[in-house]
């Protein structure tokens, strides 16, 4: 899904474009199409070298500004700022409402995948939290993906693993969104939250969501993550919620 690339952004894409093509044609292209033509054996000052000149180097220009595109999009682009703010492992709680007098707490972990263009969760769990042990809930992925300024919008589909403490079915598509917040509490750690919301036989079924990108090993083994987050993430999503007091 295309995203809404940054203005700084394009402007970078612009700038390495156009040095690039600085780049080349300081390269003598005009004298380079001249012995192109001498190689295929057409005279000075005739049309067939004229010709092969005029058509080599626009050809040359536009092809090296496409190639410089493509660098910037697929490597330089990687080392953005845009591109390191989002892509990895997060982790999130959920309090899902299923029905007016029960709730039902979640914790769980999604890696996010993004390039130039597109952005994508290929991997992504989530396990019931209501006690002091995590029961495997289901697995889940989302496509599309978009990111639009600082909010993140998700279409996710879930496989419940055909668990039967919710309401069927237990393959079902949602959607969540997710945008920054001010730093709360005492650590002053900023978390991004949001809602999500069932769709289909469970568009009843929503709630807040609170989620952190996490970062080094902890990146690497999403389920130490959730151990050393999940107390964290949990209290940030009442104090959004009103039912604990910021400090």
């Amino acid at each position: 899904m295309l995203f809404a690339m940054p203005k700084k952004n394009r402007l970078i894409e612009f700038g390495f474009v156009v040095l690039a093509v600085v780049a080349a044609w300081n390269l003598q292209l005009n004298s380079v199409g001249l012995r192109i033509a001498a190689n295929l054996g057409f005279k000075s000052g005739s049309f067939g070298e004229t010709m092969t000149k005029d058509v080599f180097v626009p050809l040359s220009v536009a092809l090296i500004g496409i190639l410089a595109q493509q660098l910037f999009r697929t490597v330089l682009w990687r080392f953005t700022r845009a591109s390191r703010r989002y892509s990895g492992t997060w982790v999130y709680t959920c309090l899902a409402h299923v029905a007016p007098d029960e709730e039902i707490h979640t914790v769980g972990w999604f890696q996010l995948r993004r390039d130039f263009g597109n952005a994508a969760i290929d991997n992504a769990r989530v396990y019931y939290a209501d006690t002091d042990d995590l029961t495997f809930r289901g697995s889940w992925f989302g496509h599309p993906v978009w990111i639009h300024g600082d909010e993140i919008g998700i279409i996710f589909d879930m496989d419940g693993g055909g668990q039967t403490r919710e309401p069927v079915p237990s393959r079902y598509r949602g959607f969540m969104d997710l945008r920054p917040r001010p730093a709360i509490g005492r650590d002053g750690a900023q978390y991004w939250d949001g809602h999500f919301h069932d769709l289909g036989d469970r568009a009843g079924i929503y709630g807040p969501v609170v989620a952190m990108k996490v970062k080094g090993r902890e990146a690497l083994n999403p389920m130490e993550a959730i151990q050393a987050h999940r107390e964290e993430i949990w209290t940030a999503l009442l104090q959004r919620v009103g039912r604990l007091p910021t400090v």
